[in-house]
C-alpha cells in the first residue's frame, strides 16, 4: 500500500500516538462532529418553516377575499413556495458545512 495524502474534509484525521514504552495498541485522536450543530441546523429549519406557515396562511385568507386580493394572494403563495426552497436549501448548504467540518468540529 502506498502512504497517499488524503485532504478530504469529510475523512476523519487520524493521527498514530504509539503508547507509552512502545506496548499496546496506536492511540487514535479523531475529531468528531458535534451533534448540537446539526440539531441547532434542524431547529433553524423548523423554526423558518414555522414563519412560512403563517404567511401562507395569510395568503390563503387573502386568496378567499375575491376580486383585487386574489392577485396579492397569489402572488403571496409564489412568494412563500419560493421562500420554502430558499431555506430547504440554505438547510442543505449548512448540513454539507457541519458534515465536511469546515465550521464546528468537537475535539475529544
Amino acid at each position: 500500500k502506498s502512504d497517499t495524502v488524503i485532504d478530504d474534509l469529510a475523512v476523519p484525521n487520524v493521527s498514530k500516538i504509539v503508547a507509552p514504552h512502545g506496548e499496546g495498541h496506536f492511540l487514535k485522536d479523531m475529531e468528531n462532529l458535534d451533534p448540537k450543530a446539526v440539531f441547532a441546523n434542524e431547529r433553524t429549519l423548523l423554526h423558518y418553516a414555522e414563519k412560512g406557515m403563517y404567511v401562507a396562511a395569510v395568503a390563503v385568507i387573502i386568496l378567499h377575499q375575491g376580486g383585487r386580493y386574489k392577485i396579492l394572494g397569489a402572488a403571496l403563495s409564489v412568494m412563500t413556495a419560493v421562500y420554502y426552497v430558499w431555506i430547504l436549501v440554505a438547510y442543505f448548504q449548512r448540513l454539507d458545512e457541519i458534515k465536511g467540518r469546515s465550521k464546528v468540529v468537537k475535539n475529544r
